[in-house]
């Protein structure tokens, strides 16, 4: 299974600028833990924001992409679920990171998320809430 299916999609288009500069520094970018990441989105598509939140922050722990996605799904889940001063708090951190994309490109990347979780849970579940 691709990292990159359709609820990644705008995830990965806010990563490519942070990994294109990181690609030029060395060989090799750390893959990090992408599985928690995915587990991640999952989670969020069933309703499970905690376990969503908890397997987005074991990404971020790994580093490298995974730790990238970890930290910008973080984001998406907590706006989808409706938890605007933690997902503010969680922008505001990835933010600061360094080779973090620009507010504006986050805030876009979210709202795509946001709706692409809420696009996955209708499918499965014929609700598009929680």
């Amino acid at each position: 299974m691709s990292i990159f299916k359709p609820s990644r999609l705008a995830l990965a288009a806010l990563l490519s600028g942070s990994t294109l500069a990181l690609m030029a520094c060395g060989p090799v970018i750390p893959r990090g833990d992408i599985e928690s990441a995915k587990k991640a989105m999952d989670l969020a598509v069933e309703c499970k924001t905690d376990e969503a939140v908890a397997a987005s922050q074991r990404a971020s722990q790994s580093g490298g992409l995974g730790g990238a996605l970890g930290d910008a799904e973080r984001v998406v889940i907590l706006r989808e679920a409706g938890r605007n001063s933690q997902a503010d708090a969680a922008r505001a951190a990835y933010l600061s990171k360094a080779g973090a994309s620009a507010a504006a490109e986050l805030d876009k990347s979210t709202a795509q998320g946001v709706e692409q979780i809420r696009v996955d849970r209708a499918k499965r579940s014929g609700k598009r809430s929680c």
